[in-house]
């Protein structure tokens, strides 16, 4: 180890603070030693900040446990030099190295170099203008681009501020963090990632390590993930999981901080400055210099709390002497602007300084400025040179355009209008432009005969910069440049010439500058020359010469003449034709933003040319070109979306960019989105709107837009429905050889629309659409014959036609021959080609086909039988909204066939089926309704969908709504409509109406009593089957109604139904064996019958089961199983079985004795009116059992079972008026 007092122990750390460079824990090949020095005026150890710098160039600041080390002040604040900072010597600190790694980005932008922020703006100079070229391989030239003109940067001294700095922008925080274990072994991966310099298996490592990181928990790697997410690099940039992870990381003072940059700049959330100072307060309260920056800035620009420049300063200040660069300079700046403190140049200086020690590039041009103005130091010129060379070395535009004014005026510098030039126009590259000002120094030098200038004059009169646009004059100055061999005046003056502006249109001068310039090696110039050979404008059309020209300029990197290659080896002009080598070219100008050769890199991607076929490459290359509003790229990108290739298919992204070419003429773009509007797909429907867009397209001669605009006109959707106009055009895209058009002709022949009914001109017009293949014609034509219109019936045509159809994948024609066969009209049943033909036609999406083929599956036609599959083919049509598909899903997701039992969704089915008048699914959603299968119980909806369906002659429904008002579910009682409507139903046959209907005759209920009635109607349910109506019929023999009273005949009526599993039926049995009657008594067989009827849950044959074990009739005695069965029926409100279940509880027959057992089983009886139970109840009361004696109350019961007549209760009332109680009066 070191000697004390000698040498200080150091080890390099990320300025990013997630670990050290070499290990989580130090060992002695992380530490590095630097030599300390005594110093008498501290009287301590000190180290000196330029051995660390010699050691660590990149050194940022020192800390030790999680603080920075300040650097050493005399007693009025001011930083020693040379800087310093006291030694620790049994400690190690940490050296904060500058890491422009991923997760803390570039420094926040000051007042010089962000036009948002304020103060020291610099006069501005016109920006470069591009060389000119001709459009690829066009007829004509693109007049020369203009330069983007560029807003003025912010006067001087203002005030504007940006918001709380993102992540991207700030200083990192200076505090120590905790490492993250193997992270390490990849920082330099991101490292090298940022720099340019890694791939993207490198970066995916890191990612993989911050996530490993996660999963133990370590916070900072949650923030470097989120990190990740802000900067989209690599992954998708998303603001929203950004904050997911930084608000998982929130205990971080840089998470709480960047926390705070999102709600300032409302990124990932809605813009809220006040939860923005927040969060970012949280980090400064941390001692995190960037938070306290963050907060300052707030408290500066008045964001979400009042301006305060006060608290901005002492914000600003507390940053800034932790190190903060960013916090120095803007401390500076209020010292300067005297905002929040006295104004104080000297303090300004000084801060400004200390950013620049810190190589902080904006505080070299605010020094320069300081230097130029003598604020704080005497005006030197030559100082502010210096300085403004620095920061414009460094590529700061501000401070170029100044270094330039310098040199215009010779301040600091001998005056040098060339380096002014020089200076200004690469501050002009940066939007930092006084092109008034640039055209009068130019003017200034062409007239004195300087070609750069001349040409730059010509230039900006040719755009307009800092002059009236002017081609002319624009002319006039390039010839001066070109005479004297300017060779971008050259190319502009043959682009004027080319295009005739300014000057007389004229090919062969045109020519012959482009050749001067070209021969002078401009690339533009040379693609010009290739161009007029390829369009022999000029000279004779020579292709060789074309691709000899062009690719002269390819290999210059030129961006047009690399497309042009490419569309040469693409056409197979003046070389041999080749995909491949197309592709090459036109992704060598694709990358470098050329617009054509994006979109017909997509085209190649998309077809397969010259590479292998990628829609997501070609979606990618398509974007690329239609951001730059590319119309042809705008409408395959919209065709992909519409068809989902290589990305999801999405109807209303589909949509989106179809309007971005329709709205720049493309007629095919036109067409799809009135298609779109017409179908609603990815947009409301409106035909209106795709009447317009059709008419747009079809007034370029698009001939499906035509078509379809007929067909408009045609349904009267978006516009009138006018039959000629709908002829009108159908007839001009027919005239086109529209074979669809030609079709809709013959449609209007055959069905007289707008035009006498012709059969015979009808098939004409479909005879041509048919011979180009128009399978609807072909469809037609074999229905014509096959009905006789216009033609003599003839099958053999018919099949012949159908199969045509049929081949292009016609789904009518293909239904129509499964149904001919399917049914056998005109020939025999042949279930397996039906199954054969409807399978072709469903998978051409024909919901009818589909809806049978399910059938087919169902019922075991042509297929084997198949649940599963009969569900798949039935949804298919369901989701097309065929209503018997639907209700058919309906109907087996209610009985879980073929798929999981859900009545839910069964219901939802059954609904759609009914909306559209499918009277089975009105039925069963009636029935749903009424049972709350699905939905919640509704007697109201139930009587309407059976309403519906009972107006279709639905059996089911016209008997349930018998039922209903029988029962008075949903509607007022009324037993004569219940008779009708179940006459309605019982005529057609439904056994279950027909018992019904005998049971109104039997009760004589809306019709007068008639027991022969009853008994015919009976019978005719029994007749098939019905257990109900055998049950009945079984009774009336009982009782002798409407027959002569027969037992026996009794009895074997009711042993069917019992055998049909009919629970009152199987009851009734068990009881003539238990009493005897119409058989030998036999106590076994009735507790056989009644433990059938008893698990069917009927209570009657419970409570009778239950009487059994308790007297053991047929059954061994058995008090405990009696009370089991007396519970099941008394738990369905059986009172008989409530008050034995009490009674077994108050006597202790077979279970413990529990009086308030017995009392509460014998009050649910009472409720019921039994007065057994009320008599019960009044024992207890009297006899004061599971309750407070209470005489009175024993009365009180006792008077309730005694006024239903119990004579128990009224010899109970007795025994207590013997025992002295009298009743009050």
């Amino acid at each position: 180890m070191q000697a004390e007092g000698r040498v200080q122990a150091a080890r390099p750390v990320l300025q990013n603070g997630l670990s050290a460079i070499t290990g989580a824990t130090p060992t002695d090949a992380d530490i590095f030693y630097i030599d300390t020095h005594p110093d008498p005026a501290a009287a301590m150890e000190i180290v000196l900040w330029s051995d660390i710098r010699m050691m660590f160039k990149d050194a940022v600041y020192v800390r030790h446990n999680m603080r920075t080390l300040a650097f050493l002040k005399d007693a009025n604040f001011t930083t020693l030099t040379p800087h310093r900072i006291a030694a620790l010597p049994h400690a190690v600190l940490e050296i904060v190295i500058d890491a422009p790694l991923n997760l803390t980005g570039s420094t926040i932008p000051s007042s010089a170099t962000s036009p948002a922020n304020r103060s020291t703006a610099y006069p501005a100079r016109p920006s470069l203008p591009q060389n000119r070229v001709l459009s690829p391989l066009i007829s004509r030239p693109i007049p020369p681009t203009a330069t983007l003109s560029r807003p003025p940067p912010a006067a001087p001294n203002s005030v504007a501020r940006p918001p709380p700095y993102s992540a991207a922008q700030r200083p990192v925080h200076t505090a120590a963090r905790a490492t993250i274990g193997k992270i390490l072994s990849h920082i330099n991966l991101e490292r090298l990632q940022v720099r340019g310099e890694g791939d993207k298996q490198d970066f995916t490592k890191v990612l993989e390590c911050y996530l490993k990181a996660v999963k133990k928990g370590h916070a900072h790697a949650k923030f470097a993930v989120g990190k990740l997410y802000f900067d989209g690099k690599e992954v998708k940039q998303d603001y929203a999981k950004c904050m997911e992870w930084y608000l998982k990381a929130g205990t971080l003072p840089e998470a709480q901080d960047a926390i705070g940059d999102l709600y300032g700049y409302g990124q990932g959330v809605p813009k809220d400055s006040a939860r923005g100072l927040e969060w970012s307060l949280k980090a400064a309260n941390q001692g995190f210099a960037a938070g306290e920056r963050s907060v300052g800035a707030y408290y500066y620009n008045g964001q979400g709390v009042p301006q305060d420049f006060a608290l901005a300063f002492q914000w600003f200040f507390k940053a800034a002497d932790h190190g903060d660069a960013g916090a120095q300079v803007e401390l500076a700046e209020l010292y300067r602007d005297g905002h929040g403190v006295i104004q104080n140049y000297s303090r300004a200086m000084e801060w400004f300084l200390k950013a620049a020690d810190q190589d902080y590039v904006p505080s070299f041009g605010l020094i320069a400025m300081m230097y130029e103005k003598g604020h704080g130091v005497p005006q030197d010129y030559a100082k502010a040179m210096e300085w403004y060379l620095k920061a414009a070395e460094q590529g700061n535009a501000t401070a170029q355009n100044n270094l330039g004014m310098m040199y215009d005026h010779g301040h600091g510098v001998e005056q040098d209008h060339s380096k002014a030039i020089e200076w200004v126009m690469k501050a002009a590259e940066k939007g930092n432009a006084d092109h008034a000002k640039a055209f009068e120094w130019y003017m200034k030098a062409a007239e004195q005969g300087n070609p750069l200038s001349q040409f730059w004059v010509g230039s900006m009169y040719e755009e307009g910069l800092g002059v009236a646009e002017n081609y002319s004059k624009a002319a006039e100055w390039y010839l001066k440049a070109a005479e004297q061999d300017h060779a971008d005046a050259q190319n502009d003056l043959g682009s004027l010439y080319h295009g005739g502006l300014g000057i007389e249109q004229d090919y062969k001068k045109a020519f012959e500058w482009y050749l001067k310039a070209a021969n002078n090696n401009i690339a533009a110039a040379q693609n010009n020359v290739g161009m007029m050979y390829h369009q022999g404008q000029g000279v004779d059309r020579d292709y060789a010469k074309a691709m000899e020209w062009c690719l002269k300029a390819a290999n210059q990197g030129h961006k047009f003449g690399q497309y042009n290659v490419g569309y040469l080896y693409a056409n197979g002009d003046g070389v041999d034709e080749s995909a491949s080598k197309a592709v090459e070219w036109f992704k060598k100008a694709a990358e470098q933003g050329n617009v054509s050769a994006q979109s017909d890199l997509g085209d190649h991607y998309r077809e397969g040319q010259g590479v292998s076929q990628d829609y997501s490459k070609a979606m990618e290359w398509y974007l690329k070109a239609a951001e730059q509003e590319h119309e042809m790229s705008q409408f395959w990108i919209g065709r992909l979306y519409e068809e989902g290739l290589g990305v999801v298919q999405n109807y209303k992204k589909a949509a989106e960019w179809y309007l971005k070419a329709a709205e720049q003429g493309h007629g095919y773009a036109q067409f799809n989105l009135g298609e779109l509007y017409q179908n609603g797909s990815g947009l409301s429907k409106d035909y209106k709107k795709a009447a317009e867009w059709f008419q747009k397209a079809g007034d370029q001669g698009h001939t499906e837009a035509q078509t379809q605009l007929g067909l408009l006109y045609h349904s009267g959707l978006g516009v009138p429905q006018d039959y000629r106009k709908a002829r009108e055009w159908f007839v001009k895209a027919a005239d086109l050889e529209d074979a669809t058009a030609q079709s809709n002709l013959g449609d209007y022949y055959r069905r007289g629309l707008g035009v006498s009914q012709d059969f015979k001109r009808a098939l004409v017009w479909y005879l041509l659409a048919a011979h180009q293949d128009d399978e609807s014609a072909q469809f037609w034509i074999a229905r014509m014959y096959e009905e006789g219109l216009g033609v003599s019936k003839d099958y053999s045509k018919t099949v012949e036609w159908y199969v045509k159809a049929a081949n292009q994948g016609h789904a009518d024609a293909l239904n129509n021959l499964g149904r001919i066969l399917y049914m056998g009209r005109g020939v025999e049943k042949d279930y397996d080609n039906a199954m054969k033909c409807f399978l072709q036609a469903a998978e051409n999406g024909h919901a009818s086909a589909q809806n049978q083929i399910g059938m087919m599956y169902h019922q075991g036609l042509g297929v084997t039988q198949s649940y599963s599959k009969a569900m798949e083919w039935c949804l298919k049509a369901a989701k097309q909204g065929h209503a018997s598909g639907q209700h058919n899903v309906g109907f087996l997701y209610s009985k879980g066939t073929g798929v999981l039992q859900d009545h839910a969704t069964a219901f939802e089915w059954f609904k759609k089926a009914a909306e559209q008048g499918n009277e089975s699914a009105q039925s069963d959603l009636g029935d749903y309704y009424r049972q709350g299968l699905g939905v919640r119980q509704n007697y109201g909806l139930a009587m309407e969908w059976y309403i519906k369906a009972a107006s279709q002659e639905d059996k089911s429904s016209q008997f349930w709504l018998g039922h209903m008002y029988e029962e008075g579910l949903g509607v007022q009682q009324n037993y004569r409509l219940a008779a009708e409507w179940y006459h309605k139903a019982a005529d057609q046959g439904y056994t279950d109406a027909q018992h019904s209907l005998g049971a109104m005759y039997h009760a004589g209920r809306g019709v007068q009593r008639d027991y022969t009635r009853a008994m015919e109607w009976y019978q005719k349910a029994a007749k098939e089957g019905n257990a109900q109506a055998e049950n009945k019929i079984g009774l009336m023999y009982h009782q002798g109604q409407g027959v002569s009273q027969d037992y026996r005949l009794a009895i074997l009526w009711c042993l069917k139904a019992a055998l049909q599993g009919h629970a009152v039926s199987q009851y009734n049995v068990g009881q003539y064996y238990h009493d005897g009657v119409g058989v030998d008594r036999d106590y076994s067989e009735a507790v056989a019958w009644f433990k059938k009827a008893a698990d069917q849950g009927d209570k009657s044959a419970q409570f009778s089961l239950g009487n059994s074990y308790r007297l053991g009739l047929g059954v061994r005695q058995d008090h405990r199983k009696a009370l089991d069965w007396y519970i099941l029926a008394a738990n369905q409100g059986h009172s008989p079985s409530q008050v034995w279940v009490g009674y077994i509880c108050e006597t202790g027959l077979g279970v413990a004795q529990d009086y308030r057992a017995a009392m509460a089983w014998y009050r649910k009886a009472a409720e019921q009116g039994d007065s057994n139970a009320q008599s019960a109840i009044g024992v207890l009361y009297h006899w004061g059992r599971g309750v407070p004696q209470d005489p009175t109350e024993a009365w009180v019961w006792y008077i309730k079972a005694y006024n239903q007549g119990n004579v128990r209760a009224r010899q109970n009332m007795d025994i207590l008026y013997q025992h002295g109680y009298r009743h009050p009066t």
